[in-house]
Parts: C-alpha cells; sequence; structure tokens
C-alpha cells in the first residue's frame, strides 16, 4: 500500500457528529463556550480540541472532515508560527463576526433559495428572512447542477439541502436595482417593500459570494420581500407563487 495513502479514522457517524460540533462551534457556540474568536471567525483548532467533548478527537480528525465535507463549510489555515485555525465559511449567527465576501456586481441568471412546503405560506406573506443567521442564503442552481459557470463565476457546487421541496426564485437585477415605490404600488408589495421604498437610504439589495460559494444576502433589514420573488415552485416544478409580476 501507498505511504501516500492515508486511512481515515472516523466512520460516517462520528465524521458527521465531529461535523456539526464544528459547525455549532464555528458559526454559533464559540462565545458560549468561552472560545477566542477572531474577527473574521477564526477559532484555534487546539482550543477547539481542547472541549471536553472534543478531546477524543485529533487534528487529524478535523482536517479529514474539512478536507471531504461536500459543502466546504470549513476553512483550515496555519499562521506563521505553525498554529492551526479553523473558520466557518458562512452561516454565522454571530454578529461580531465579519468574513470576507465578495460582492456581486452583476445580476446572476439564477439566485434560488431552498425551503419547505411547511414554511413557504409564511415566506409568501412575510419573505424570506434570515432568522438568527447574519445572512439569507441563496444558490446559483438546483441541487446537482455542479459547475455551473454564470458571469464571472464558476459554481464548482451547487449549495442547497437535497431535501428541500419548495424552491423560491429571486429576481436579482430587480432586488440589486431597489425598485422605485411606483413600481411596487403598481405590481405586488407589501408594506415591508413599501417601507423600503421610501427610505432614502435604499439603493438596492446587496448580495455576496462565501468562499465556499453560497449567495448571500442581508436583504433589507432582513429580509427579502416577496415582490422581488420571480418564480416559486415545488420539487415536481408545479407553480406556488400566485401574486402579479411587478410591473417593469
Amino acid at each position: 500500500m501507498s505511504e501516500d495513502v492515508v486511512i481515515p479514522r472516523l466512520d460516517d457517524r462520528q465524521k458527521i457528529q465531529l461535523s456539526k460540533a464544528l459547525s455549532y462551534i464555528l458559526r454559533h457556540g464559540a462565545n458560549k463556550e468561552k472560545l477566542d474568536m477572531t474577527d473574521d471567525g477564526f477559532i484555534k483548532v487546539q482550543e477547539i480540541l481542547n472541549r471536553p467533548k472534543l478531546k477524543t478527537y485529533t487534528f487529524e480528525d478535523i482536517k479529514y472532515v474539512v478536507d471531504t465535507n461536500d459543502k466546504q463549510r470549513f476553512n483550515l489555515k496555519q499562521d506563521e508560527d505553525g498554529c492551526w485555525w479553523i473558520r466557518a465559511n458562512q452561516g454565522h449567527s454571530l454578529k461580531t463576526v465579519k468574513v470576507e465576501l465578495d460582492l456581486i456586481k452583476e445580476p446572476l441568471p439564477i439566485c434560488v433559495h431552498g425551503t419547505y412546503t411547511t414554511n413557504w405560506n409564511s415566506i409568501a406573506t412575510q419573505g424570506l428572512k434570515r432568522m438568527s443567521r447574519n445572512h439569507i442564503h441563496f444558490a446559483a442552481g438546483m441541487p446537482g447542477e455542479n459547475g455551473v459557470i454564470s458571469g464571472q463565476w464558476h459554481f464548482v457546487f451547487v449549495r442547497m439541502r437535497k431535501s428541500c421541496d419548495v424552491f423560491i426564485y429571486v429576481d436579482m437585477a430587480r432586488a440589486m436595482e431597489g425598485k422605485s415605490l411606483i413600481e411596487l404600488i403598481n405590481g405586488f408589495a407589501t408594506i415591508r417593500s413599501l417601507t423600503a421604498a421610501l427610505s432614502p437610504s435604499q439603493d438596492g439589495i446587496v448580495f455576496q459570494l462565501s468562499a465556499n460559494q453560497v449567495i448571500l444576502s442581508e436583504g433589507i433589514n432582513g429580509v427579502l420581500d416577496p415582490a422581488y420573488f420571480s418564480k416559486v415552485v415545488d420539487r415536481e416544478g408545479k407553480p406556488l407563487l400566485t401574486h402579479p409580476s411587478i410591473v417593469t
């Protein structure tokens, strides 16, 4: 057997457990766990391994999870002193974390949010909310549509849960422009979108791209209004959106 072949120490169950533990600490639980985190979300790997629930794992286990994670959730780096650090690429609820993101300057042909039937009625009236996270998450295609080339971006993987059964497509061009009050009144608008249109600081909605190619947006005050939905379909492609399109 080649010396370069590394046999993982973790089985699938252990790998999932470690991945979930890392996601919790790096996205949400650093403060509760009393772990020092840099402004851009990095924590020393050794400090994580010192936690009582993670003492049975090794650096090699963490590196294996990072290297094989299908959604590329994590980023490992080594500093000039040889110390290893790790962060989550996106999905944070910690408000102090400022992960470097690429600004999307031109609208993408496809920007879709995957969710579930149980959530749709609420989303249809209240819009997409970032909830406890810092951003609303979108993908550049449907699950399995890897290798999507869109403008300057090459999406090696599409980041969306395969279990989603409702797909909300966003008109990025309209959202990024920030449509006027009259256009929203003539089409479909909620109180939230009218308020946003009246705001003198409203310059359009910002979209960014994370290191693992998730499209992110804070929306307006944490919400992307239904006025910016271009279509909504279920898993079979059946339309779920009933409001008229905004007049252009």
